[in-house]
């Protein structure tokens, strides 16, 4: 049979390219307070160290355990993900849901505060981690009138900018009252 070689060709070309499609789709990486919440049931006893401390590599093996990654797909999603779930992890951390432990050179150790496991078995960590994170990106105070003169004195006080760009900014600023 001459062209089962192609066909054999073509059906193993298909199957790279879907693989391929799969593991860009593992690594491609959600914002970072969505990431937190897919992670933190692995601190919950269903994660990969049921409850105990973990590693960032502890929680990117857990992320990548439902694939069939060969050693150097593994190593390269573990790279990959490093430094989104250490975004992520710190996502959770300002939501009071984990904490850091650090020893010397050893790698950091994260763990679920009591929060973070009492909203875990209730399911509100995803909540907690939206509020958090709304509050934390929530626009800057408004500055009074008074303090944006000053601060404008201040960076002309400092030569950040000139006479001319300091009058056009006092001048807009007054013009906004």
């Amino acid at each position: 049979m001459p062209g089962f070689g192609k066909k054999l060709k073509a059906l193993t070309d298909e199957v790279k390219r879907a693989r391929q499609a799969e593991f860009e789709r593992l690594v491609a990486v959600p914002p970072a307070a969505d990431l937190a919440a897919e992670l933190m049931p692995a601190f919950g006893p269903h994660g990969p160290k049921r409850g105990k401390p973990l590693t960032i590599d502890d929680v990117a093996g857990w992320m990548i355990r439902d694939y069939r990654l060969n050693f150097r797909e593994r190593a390269l999603c573990l790279t990959k993900l490093s430094g989104p779930i250490a975004e992520a992890l710190q996502v959770l951390a300002h939501a009071e849901l984990v904490y850091v432990t650090t020893d010397g050179d050893a790698p950091d150790h994260w763990r679920a505060t009591n929060v973070g496991l009492a909203s875990l078995a209730n399911g509100t960590y995803r909540q907690r981690i939206s509020e958090r994170n709304s509050a934390a990106t929530a626009a800057p105070p408004h500055q009074s009138t008074v303090e944006r003169l000053q601060e404008l004195e201040t960076l002309r006080a400092a030569d950040v900018i000139s006479e001319s760009e300091y009058h056009a900014k006092r001048a807009q600023i007054i013009s906004e009252i």
